[in-house]
Order: structure tokens, then sequence, then C-alpha cells
């Protein structure tokens, strides 16, 4: 994401556990000597014990828990778990499974534990605050107020006027009251939207076009493969993209959810336009071990 935009967040906690230096293992596995160098991820994960005593990480497979144990065998090998930390179990299966907030270093398909809990931050990769407005305050400062009907109509006509060009984001700021557009031509914007929106309007210049920005959540969403499939892996078990958002300056961004960020997932997204797309990662950076 930027070189491109990586919307991708410390997690400042303290994990009760192991030691990034030092060996571990879980029920069912094999004593790690050593845990592999450099960065450690963290996150509160969705993880599978199988019958084999394996243990895999899954991606977004919530939905899939009313019908039983989830199925991710496409999902990385988790090395170090501890059984105590999943906790759910179905009697018509020897599968147990659980969220525990975990921190460890990935390395080629590989998760290796560093410390685990059953319980965590539950925190979210920060995103825009949608607070303060990113232009000047006009001189008698800003209304702030309930949007009525006929300013969100003013929207979708202008919208329709020019061709479904101009908007190339939107958003509310100041508790949903500031009208925020980031706009290809800003002055017919404001020429146009102004009377609907006295001192509740923010206009920016769009750094991108609306079509590259559909051209990239394109992009993001041909990156949805089975988590089973090697560009799974790949490009770091994406789970959902394509959706549109702005960050705290108006501008508009696509986003695309992972479990990880990859290499390859980096050096993909170093070849994209700066800050275009937004990266959510489940298990984000920690510290180094």
């Amino acid at each position: 994401m930027k070189a491109a935009l990586l919307a991708v967040v410390s997690v400042v906690a303290v994990v009760a556990g192991g030691c990034g230096g030092s060996g571990v293992h879980g029920v069912g596995e094999p004593r790690v000597k050593r845990i592999p160098k450099g960065q450690l991820l963290a996150g509160r994960v969705l993880v599978v014990e199988l019958p084999s005593g394996e243990f895999r990480i899954c991606g977004n497979q919530a939905s899939d828990l009313m019908f039983g144990p989830p199925a991710c065998p496409g999902g990385p090998r988790a090395i170090g778990i501890r059984s105590d930390v999943l906790p759910e179990h179905s009697s018509q299966s020897p599968e147990r499974w659980g969220y525990p907030y975990l921190t460890g270093a990935y390395r080629s398909g590989t998760f290796y534990v560093t410390s685990q809990s059953p319980h965590g931050p539950s925190g979210e990769p920060a995103g825009s605050s949608f607070g303060t407005p990113p232009c000047a305050a006009p001189p008698d400062g800003w209304v702030r107020t309930s949007r009525t009907a006929a300013q969100e109509r003013s929207l979708r006509e202008y919208s329709k006027l020019a061709g479904h060009h101009d908007l190339v984001g939107i958003a509310f700021f100041d508790h949903g009251s500031i009208l925020t557009v980031a706009s290809s031509d800003p002055a017919r914007t404001r020429a146009v939207l102004g009377r609907y929106w006295p001192r509740q309007l923010c206009v920016v210049r769009a750094r991108y076009s609306r079509a590259l920005l559909n051209a990239e959540a394109a992009k993001m969403v041909a990156l949805l493969k089975p988590p089973t499939s090697p560009a799974a892996a790949a490009y770091g078990w994406p789970s959902g993209g394509g959706g549109t958002t702005v960050n705290d300056r108006g501008q508009p961004m696509t986003t695309l959810e992972v479990l990880l960020i990859t290499p390859e997932l980096r050096a993909y997204l170093r070849r994209q336009p700066p800050g275009l797309v937004r990266v959510q990662a489940t298990l984000r950076p920690f510290g180094y071990a």
C-alpha cells in the first residue's frame, strides 16, 4: 500500500506467555528449539487443532462455526499452540478450536508462536477517525447538525449531473455533520453543492480519478482466492477486498483484508499507486524477536 500505504498498526499490549528466543511447543506438536529472528506479529485469530494434532490458523471463518468445527486446511500451520487456549469442541468430531491472542513469527507458511493467551486486546487496525474535517473551518465556524433529506438528494443529483466522475470519495466528518468530498473538479463541486451544504461542506482535490479507484478496487477483489490455493498463501490469505473508504485527509482508498502481510503481498502493494490501498491485517506488527 504506499509505496502503497500500509494501514497496519502496531499493537501496544503486553501478552502473557513465552519469550521470542525460547523454544515453544504445544500439545501434539514437536518442540521448536529456535524461533525465527525478525519481526513479530500479534493478533486474535481463529485456530483449529486437527485430529492429527496439527494446528492451523484460519482466515475469516466465523460464519462457518454454526456448522461445526471450522475447516481451514489451507491456513498457515501454527507451531507452539497449547490446546488449553482452544476451548471449543464438539461431541461429533475430535477437532478443538478457539480465538486465542497470539504473538509469533511467520516464515514460509508457518507461524511460530512465542506467546499466547485465551484473551487479548480486541482493537482493530486504525483507520480514519472521521473527526476534524481536512479543510479550514469557515469564518463563522462549522455547522454541526444532522444532514437533511434535501442535502442527501443534492449529492445523488450532482453525481448524475457530473457523470459519476467528480465525486471520487465521500465521507461525513465531525460526528457525521460535515460532508467531506474528494473531487476531480473542486471548483464545480463547491459551486453546485455549496448552496445545499452551507458551512457543512469540505472539498479537497482528489489525488486519483474515480476510474483509477475502481480499477484498483477490482484488483483487490481479484486477490480473493480459495484459502487452499497457493495464491491465497502468497498474498496473506485475503478475506475481503474492493471496498472503499477515505483517510483523515479525505482522500479515497480501496481496502484489502488479509490474515497477515507476506513479502509477496508487500512487493505487490509497492507496485500500486501510493496511498490508494489500505490493508487491514489480523496479525499485525508487534516488535522484533
